[in-house]
Parts: structure tokens; C-alpha cells; sequence
């Protein structure tokens, strides 16, 4: 396995309510926080104090977008008639080139894409 080190930035929080620290890491690249950790403030201090393998909850967010560049354009796509939400993403198909994926919402109305 390869590695690879990319920039990014870290935020570490306390919540109130639930006494947690949270952890959230980003992208500087894509700007996608694409992990979200929260853990006991015990545990944090034992973690930052050197002692290592402190349990955590964590969930991770769109990884395969971390290291890309993002970009958004708007492209025009004309529609004459009505169509179904599946009818509009054959009809995006020819849009999506070179990396470009139309991002559609629930409704089927395209707002932008991302390469």
C-alpha cells in the first residue's frame, strides 16, 4: 500500500450536553471533513498526554474525494417535457465527461457537479 500525506486542518471541541470531545479532520484540498471522532474527555487527556490507543467513536465521510480538487461548474440542460428523475440521469450522461458527475436532488432538478 502506498502512502500518501495530504494538508488539512483539525478541530477539536467540547460539547456541552454530552461532556464529549469531538474531532473533526479536513481536506484542505477538497474542503470535505471526511472524519468525525468523538471520544470521553478522559480519554482525550490520557490521548494527549502520550498515552496512546484511546478508545474512540469516529465515522468517515466521502474518503474517496479526499486529495481531489473541487470544482463546481453550472451547465445549462435544456428540458422540453416533463420527465421522471431516472429519465433526467440518462439525459445528464452526456454532461458527465472528463471527471464531472452531475449532483441531482431528490426532485430531479440538477443544481451543479463536482469533478
Amino acid at each position: 500500500m502506498t502512502r500518501k500525506s495530504y494538508a488539512g486542518k483539525v478541530t477539536i471541541s467540547r460539547i456541552s450536553p454530552n461532556n464529549t470531545i469531538h474531532i473533526q479532520i479536513e481536506d484542505s484540498k477538497s474542503g470535505i471533513i471526511f472524519v468525525r471522532a468523538e471520544m470521553r474527555p478522559e480519554d482525550f487527556g490520557k490521548a494527549l498526554t502520550g498515552l496512546s490507543y484511546q478508545d474512540c467513536m469516529f465515522e468517515l465521510y466521502k474518503i474517496e474525494s479526499v486529495g481531489k480538487t473541487r470544482e463546481v461548474k453550472v451547465e445549462f440542460v435544456p428540458f422540453e417535457d416533463y420527465h421522471t428523475a431516472d429519465e433526467v440521469i440518462e439525459m445528464l450522461e452526456s454532461f458527465e465527461v472528463n471527471g464531472w458527475e452531475a449532483r441531482k436532488l431528490i426532485s430531479g432538478i440538477i443544481i451543479n457537479g463536482r469533478k
